[in-house]
């Protein structure tokens, strides 16, 4: 058994969403090829479609529809999928105005009450 590993991409999880960057084409050869990934690569090969175009193209391989349907219902499940990723940043830009917009707000408290107990005395 050969054991070939080539590299497909960058994965970042320091970042929120976490980054990936994926050769796309070159993962669907390799898993329409039989290659195993580990779970964690086959979550990643998931959340950014690789398993989803790998099974359309098994649907189409079997002759359940044609490659244009197989295309109409990946490009249907990317939109779906980049609203979500999108509903998610906004979502994470929102949370970090609102902190610091509380933030601000408790620091302008703390100071008029600093400002208020300076010039009582």
């Amino acid at each position: 058994m050969v054991n070939s590993s080539k590299k497909l991409g960058v994965y970042n999880p320091n970042t929120n969403p976490a980054t990936i960057d994926l050769n796309f084409d070159s993962a669907v050869e390799w898993m329409m090829k039989g290659a195993q990934p580990t779970d964690t690569a086959r979550a990643i090969l998931s959340y950014k479609g690789v398993m989803m175009k790998k099974h359309l193209l098994g649907g189409v391989a079997k002759g359940a529809f044609s490659e244009e349907e197989a295309e109409k219902r990946f490009e249907a499940w990317l939109a779906d999928k980049e609203g979500k990723i999108q509903a998610k940043r906004d979502g994470l830009s929102k949370a970090a105005q609102d902190k610091a917009a509380a933030q601000l707000a408790a620091e302008k408290r703390s100071k008029r009450k600093e400002s208020s107990r300076i010039s009582g005395c």
